[in-house]
């Protein structure tokens, strides 16, 4: 799965390189919000230290609304750190004797914050990094979007979020609209073709004969979570514009067939269908 509007950063550093210490800088969190730290801290097993550092951060995007959750003991992934200046902090709170540091907007659906706007903390000992985070995901009208909310956990390797619906469905509904669709900056997920992927083969190898099509251009299909099958594009690589036309009838062709799309989390989710038209495969 791969980054996407998310923007929030991840943190990993204590408390002290902060330089929090303002006691008026206070924030009280929703009652969903609490059960959701309270319920990742118990999930965490190593946040066992009395220093360990939590992080929450609120963020919306042009289509939905985030909340992360993380803490300053795990592992970065990756060989390069990069230096990460915060600059929506707006407070501090105290979950199950645990220190948990704020960030995104004054006044969200999961805390409320006493200060009038959020403030830049120092840069010192701060990175981005992905962490052992929870990532939860609304619409704008409030509406839970569990296709889109995940883990990044080494304790629930399988990324279930059944311990995080269980605590956001008792105050949000689960979103209608997108309850079954991923957009495309979300996941790449790919479907399959009904047939086999042997019979795939079989069946471009006679339309490159076919149509006389020399060459090698890579084609996507969209594949709706209904089965419909639909061109995404079909490369420009190709010199000869004669070459191209060809390559664009031998993939409506291959939209003819019957696809079946990819499933997430037990339910069918809009996909995707990448191939090659290559003439070298006919041999």
């Amino acid at each position: 799965m791969k980054a996407h509007a998310l923007s929030a950063a991840f943190l990993c550093c204590s408390l002290l390189l902060f330089g929090v210490s303002c006691s008026d800088e206070t924030v009280t969190l929703s009652p969903m919000t609490e059960e959701l730290v309270a319920k990742y801290i118990e999930a965490h097993q190593d946040l066992t230290k009395e220093d360990d550092l939590l992080f929450l951060r609120s963020f919306q995007g042009p289509t939905r609304i985030y909340l992360s959750i993380w803490w300053d003991g795990a592992t970065h992934y990756g060989d390069e750190l990069w230096p990460f200046s915060p600059d929506d902090y707006v407070g501090k709170t105290r979950v199950k004797d645990k220190e948990v540091l704020v960030f995104g907007p004054v006044k969200t659906m999961f805390y409320e914050s006493n200060v009038s706007h959020p403030r830049k903390l120092k840069k010192l000992g701060c990175y981005e990094y992905d962490p052992a985070s929870w990532n939860i995901v609304f619409r704008p009208d409030t509406t839970y979007s569990s296709i889109h909310t995940w883990k990044v956990t080494e304790i629930n390797s399988d990324n279930s979020i059944d311990d995080i619906s269980s605590i956001v469905l008792r105050y949000y509904p689960e979103s209608s609209r997108e309850e079954y669709y991923l957009n495309d900056e979300d996941f790449l997920l790919r479907g399959t073709f009904a047939l086999g992927e042997a019979a795939f083969e079989t069946i471009l190898r006679r339309l490159i004969v076919k149509y006389q099509f020399t060459g090698l251009i890579g084609v996507v299909l969209r594949i709706s979570r209904n089965g419909t099958v639909s061109i995404d594009r079909v490369g420009q690589e190709l010199p000869l514009a004669d070459q191209y036309i060809k390559a664009k009838k031998i993939t409506e062709e291959i939209c003819k067939y019957k696809f079946e799309p990819a499933t997430f989390r037990g339910v069918k989710v809009n996909s995707f269908y990448w191939f090659v038209i290559d003439n070298e495969i006919q041999e």
